[in-house]
């Protein structure tokens, strides 16, 4: 998470030392046209929360998965690059009910 976070001049946090609940690392992706929140729990679980910067009126899109290997860890951030890169929006994240 760190190294894909430093390529992507993206803020990281962690490994954090934290129990139970809490999120072990948390990368923020703040971009031109996304911002991003990915966090990885213990598990390891990993929960996305998403805005396109100029469609605010779209909502959060938000996802989650649990026994994430790193391998799919750093295709959900690629994800998120693209998206940011000017990609379409990855299947994978959903319009949150909140």
């Amino acid at each position: 998470m760190r190294e894909w976070g430093d390529r992507r001049g993206a803020e990281v946090l962690g490994p954090l030392d934290t129990a139970g609940m809490d999120p072990t690392w948390i990368l923020r992706l703040r971009g031109r046209v996304i911002e991003a929140e990915v966090a990885l729990f213990y598990g390891p679980r990993a929960e996305v929360a998403a805005y396109q910067l100029e469609r605010p009126e779209d909502g959060m899109f938000v996802a989650w998965e649990s026994g994430v290997s790193a391998s799919r860890l750093v295709e959900l951030l690629d994800g998120l690059g693209q998206w940011e890169g000017g990609g379409e929006r990855p299947g994978w994240l959903r319009v949150s009910s909140f």
